[in-house]
C-alpha cells in the first residue's frame, strides 16, 4: 500500500479495515497536522468503509466523540448516504445525537462539509420519524461549536430552525434567530443559497408562531430580497407570508425596495394576485371586500398554509378600524361602533373593545350601563427611564450595525476576488436560486 506522507508506516503493516481504525485512534489525539492526515486517510478509504458497511456501527462504538470527532463525523456522514431501507433510523438518530453533543470544537472544522451533511440528515430523519424535538439540543450544540463566531451564517442554522419549527418549540429557536448574522464563511463548510433562504423562511414562520409579526416581516423581507438570478419557490412562498404579516405588523404593504432582484420584481406578482387583492382591500379599510377576497380564495389560502394568517388579518382590520374611530370621535355608542366596523352586535363590539383596552391598543373607558365608550389620548409621555433606556439601546444597535456595514464595505473594496467577480459578472452563468425545491415543498406544511 502506498503511504501518504509516511504517516501510516506503522499501521500499514496491519491489514484492511483494522489498519485504518488503528490509524484513526493514533492520529485523533495529535496536532493539526495529524488531523489533516487523518482527513486524507478517511477520504482515501471511503470505498473500504462502504465495503465494510455492516461494521460501521462497531467501528463507531470504539470511538470517543470528544476525542475522535473527525472520524466519528466522517463515519456517520457516510451512513447518512445509505438508502432509507438500509439505514436504521433510530440507531442513526441515537448515534448522531450523542456525537453532536460531544463534538470537539477544534476538530470539527476539518470536516465541516461532512458535519453539514450529517446535521442535514439528522434533522430530516428526526422530522420524518416525528422525533424533531430530540434533535433540537444536539443541533443547537453543534451550531454553537461550529460557528467561528456568532455573526457567521452556516448551513446548520436552517436545520436547527427547521426542527424547532416542526417540533413547535418556537422559544428554543429565539436565541439563535435574535442573534444578527452578517457573514458567510464558505471555507469552513459549504452553504447553498437554499440554506440561506430556508433559514429566513423558517425563522419568519417561528416569529409568526410567537406573534412577533415585525420580526417575521423582517425575515420574510430578507428572503424575498436576497440577490437572485432566478425565481425560487421559497421566495414566492416567503412573499405570500410577507404580505400578510406586513398587514398585521404595519397595517399596509410597502412596495419592494429598489435593490430587489429584477427577476423577483418582474415575475413574482403573477403568483400572488389573490394576496395582492387582499392587501389592497385591507389598506383601503374595506371590510366587506376583504371578507369577499378571503372567501373567494379560501381554498388557495388553506393550500398555502396561510388560512390562519388570513383570519388574523380579518380580525386585525376590525381593530384597526376601531382605532381610526378614536381619531375622529370622543364618545361613541357600542351600537354605532358595531355598525361602523361591520360587527354583528353591540356585545361583540364590547368584547373586542375590552380586549383592545387591555392590550393597550386604544385608550378608552366603557360605560356598560349606558353602552357608551369615551376615547382618550395616549397617557404615555415617552420620557420615562424605561423608554429612554429602550431608545438608547436602539440607537446603540443602529450604530453597531452601521459600523459593521462600514467594515464589510471596506473589506469588499479591498478584495481582489470580489473585484474580479464584479468585472466578470456579465459572463457568469451561476444561478443563485436554480436548485431543486423538492425538499422545501415537503416542508411547506410542517
Amino acid at each position: 500500500r502506498r503511504v501518504h506522507g509516511g504517516f501510516l508506516t506503522a499501521a500499514s503493516k496491519m491489514s484492511g479495515i483494522e489498519a485504518i481504525v488503528a490509524s484513526i485512534h493514533n492520529l485523533s489525539s495529535k496536532t493539526d497536522k495529524e488531523w489533516r492526515h487523518l482527513v486524507v486517510l478517511l477520504k482515501q478509504n471511503e470505498d473500504v468503509f462502504m465495503t465494510h458497511a455492516q461494521h460501521l456501527d462497531s467501528i463507531f462504538n470504539t470511538l470517543d466523540p470528544s476525542v475522535h470527532t473527525i472520524a466519528a463525523v466522517y463515519l456517520l456522514a457516510l451512513k447518512a448516504q445509505f438508502p432509507s431501507h438500509i439505514l436504521d433510523a433510530n440507531v442513526f438518530l441515537n448515534q448522531a445525537g450523542h456525537l453532536l453533543l460531544k463534538l470537539n470544537s477544534m476538530q470539527i472544522h476539518f470536516v465541516g462539509d461532512k458535519l453539514a451533511l450529517l446535521c442535514r440528515k439528522f434533522a430530516d430523519l428526526s422530522i420524518v420519524t416525528r422525533q424533531a424535538i430530540r434533535a433540537i439540543k444536539p443541533l443547537e450544540v453543534a451550531l454553537s461549536r461550529f460557528q467561528p463566531n456568532q455573526e457567521v451564517h452556516t448551513s446548520i442554522h436552517s436545520d436547527f430552525v427547521k426542527v424547532c419549527l416542526n417540533a413547535k418549540n418556537y422559544s428554543a429557536a429565539l436565541p439563535v434567530l435574535n442573534s444578527p448574522l452578517y457573514d458567510l464563511d464558505l471555507n469552513v463548510a459549504p452553504m447553498s443559497p437554499r440554506d440561506l433562504l430556508l433559514y429566513y423562511y423558517y425563522g419568519g414562520m417561528i416569529y409568526i408562531g410567537m406573534k412577533q409579526f415585525h420580526k417575521a416581516q423582517e425575515f420574510f423581507h430578507i428572503a424575498v430580497t436576497v440577490p437572485a438570478m432566478s425565481l425560487s419557490a421559497i421566495v414566492v412562498e416567503a412573499y405570500k407570508k410577507y404580505i400578510l404579516v406586513s398587514l398585521l405588523a404595519c397595517g399596509q404593504l410597502s412596495a419592494l425596495p429598489t435593490y430587489t432582484s429584477n427577476v423577483v420584481s418582474r415575475h413574482i406578482r403573477q403568483y400572488i394576485a389573490p394576496y395582492q387583492d387582499f392587501a389592497t382591500a385591507f389598506s383601503k379599510h374595506e371590510t366587506d371586500v376583504l371578507n369577499k377576497v378571503a372567501q373567494d380564495n379560501r381554498e388557495l389560502f388553506a393550500r398555502d398554509n396561510n388560512a390562519g394568517l388570513v383570519k388574523q388579518c380579518l380580525k386585525a382590520l376590525v381593530r384597526k378600524n376601531i382605532q381610526r374611530l378614536t381619531q375622529t370621535y370622543l364618545t361613541l355608542s357600542l351600537r354605532d361602533i358595531a355598525e361602523s366596523v361591520k360587527l354583528s352586535s353591540a356585545s361583540e363590539a364590547e368584547h373586542i373593545l375590552l380586549r383592545m383596552i387591555e392590550a393597550g391598543e386604544i385608550f378608552a373607558t366603557l360605560d356598560q350601563s349606558k353602552g357608551m365608550v369615551s376615547f382618550h389620548e395616549d397617557p404615555e409621555a415617552y420620557d420615562s427611564h424605561e423608554m429612554l433606556s429602550d431608545l438608547n439601546q436602539r440607537i446603540y444597535q443602529a450604530m453597531s450595525i452601521a459600523k459593521k456595514l462600514q467594515s464589510v464595505d471596506q473589506n469588499l473594496s479591498l478584495s481582489g476576488a470580489h473585484l474580479r467577480k464584479v468585472l466578470s459578472a456579465e459572463g457568469s452563468h451561476h444561478r443563485w436560486a436554480g436548485e431543486s425545491e423538492e425538499v422545501f415543498e415537503s416542508m411547506l406544511h410542517h
